[in-house]
């Protein structure tokens, strides 16, 4: 009798958790949607998109005026180091 139920434990044991995940994955699926966001109306989710298409529009603006300024920052540093080094020069120069 002890082993029939270990034969029936090593069989079904595998086939209730088999089906527990799958029991837990649709209702995942179902409270989340297949693509993962929750489930919302056409409205919010075109407002959802719209939302995050601005924010990577200011980000992508944003990122071109930081590379604006870099390349002024380098300018100006690139300006200060010629002036420093006329200004060594002259003072080298001077007895």
């Amino acid at each position: 009798m002890n082993q029939t139920m270990e034969t029936v434990r090593a069989w079904f044991a595998p086939g209730i958790l088999i089906v527990f995940l799958v029991q837990a994955a649709s209702s995942l699926t179902w409270v989340n949607g297949i693509d993962g966001r929750s489930k919302m109306n056409e409205r919010d989710i075109a407002r959802s998109d719209a939302r995050i298409s601005t924010l990577e529009k200011v980000g992508g603006e944003s990122s071109s005026r930081m590379a604006v300024m870099e390349s002024q920052l380098k300018n100006v540093v690139g300006l200060l180091e010629r002036i420093d080094a006329r200004m060594e020069a002259r003072s080298e120069s001077r007895p």
